[in-house]
């Protein structure tokens, strides 16, 4: 029975360190132009002869073939007669680059979150906060694929101009949704400075500075004690009365803690305070959307080191009721196990 669990554990751990290993080899060799040339039509066929690659390019032949004995190792590479070919799953792998590397980037904020937050296992008392810039950054690649293009769709069928984005970040989601539409204006709130400064160049390379401005303030000070915190950003009250949409992605679950009673007052307010406008409330829920994301233990790791933790669909549904609102739309999406609740006054 021991030895059984060791042979476990001992394969546990080698899956991991090979998917890590073997991301690392797979850059090296695309930087080097050594998947390139296995791609091309007159080498996939006799294969690559690594001495004479490694020396017309002026690489290593032994540091190319370690690499190459390792990835063939790993499946990737087949190795015959002294040269080295791709196999279906390491073609598959350089011809859908595009796409493992989104995959890699949007893990990368998260890990380097994670890093960052793992430093208060060696202090007697909580010495980490979340990073906000890696987060933001993170959360944009994840968003790429399919959330912006749910959000886009959403605020074009629904005819909405005039955004209030409480959580801007960095500004894309705002970006996107006023190059889709021209008729679009929008104002982005972020509590971090350094993100709404990226913001605002982002805006201005875009073009886009005579419809799009970011300012700094609190998102839920902004929904809760909106004419305090708009007379002080110098948000005039006309344009407060056209705001037809409120979009609030990621942050009454983070901010709050997911305490019931702030969550469904903060509801009710913004509500008050914006009646002509749907609430956009995007949120990642607990469930099998979730779980099946790849990164899921990670980010199940990320929210546990912030104390973040998730609600299911239904706990939201209930805290939207008891709020007095009414749930016009519901899209559930897969990027983070997200809803997007679509919210208005009764």
């Amino acid at each position: 029975m021991f030895g059984s669990q060791k042979i476990k554990s001992r394969d546990v751990a080698q899956r991991l360190i090979s998917g890590h290993v073997a991301l690392m080899a797979y850059w090296a060799l695309k930087h080097a132009g050594v998947l390139e040339a296995m791609l091309r039509d007159e080498t996939a066929a006799v294969g690559l002869e690594p001495q004479a690659f490694a020396e017309s390019a002026k690489l290593s032949p032994a540091v190319l073939e370690a690499l190459l004995r390792y990835m063939a190792q790993a499946g990737l590479v087949l190795s015959r007669d002294g040269r080295a070919f791709l196999t279906a799953e390491g073609r598959a792998l350089v011809e859908q680059e595009n796409g493992v590397l989104e995959l890699v980037r949007s893990y990368s904020g998260v890990m380097e979150i994670l890093e960052h937050l793992l430093v208060g296992l060696k202090t007697a008392t909580p010495g980490a906060v979340r990073r906000y810039d890696a987060a933001n950054d993170a959360q944009h690649q994840r968003w790429l694929p399919e959330v912006y293009p749910a959000l886009e769709t959403l605020v074009l069928k629904l005819k909405l101009t005039h955004l209030l984005d409480v959580a801007c970040g960095t500004g894309e989601l705002l970006k996107r949704l006023a190059k889709r539409n021209n008729k679009i204006v929008g104002v982005g709130i972020g509590n971090d400075g350094a993100q709404v400064r990226r913001a605002n160049q982002m805006i201005s390379a875009a073009a886009l500075e005579k419809r799009l401005i970011a300012v700094t303030a609190s998102p839920i000070e902004t929904l809760m004690q909106t004419q305090k915190v708009f007379e002080r950003i110098g948000i005039s009250q006309q344009l407060w009365e056209e705001i037809d949409a409120v979009l609030i992605p990621y942050t009454l679950g983070e901010t709050t803690g997911l305490n019931r009673e702030v969550i469904v007052k903060t509801l009710a307010k913004a509500a008050r305070n914006f009646p002509k406008a749907k609430l956009v409330l995007i949120e990642p829920c607990m469930g099998a959307r979730f779980d099946k994301n790849y990164y899921a233990p990670e980010w199940s790791l990320l929210l546990s080191l912030v104390h973040t933790p998730l609600w299911p669909v239904e706990e939201w549904r209930s805290a939207i009721r008891e709020a007095g609102l009414r749930l016009v739309n519901e899209v559930p999406l897969v990027t983070d196990g997200t809803t997007v609740f679509v919210i208005s006054a009764q």
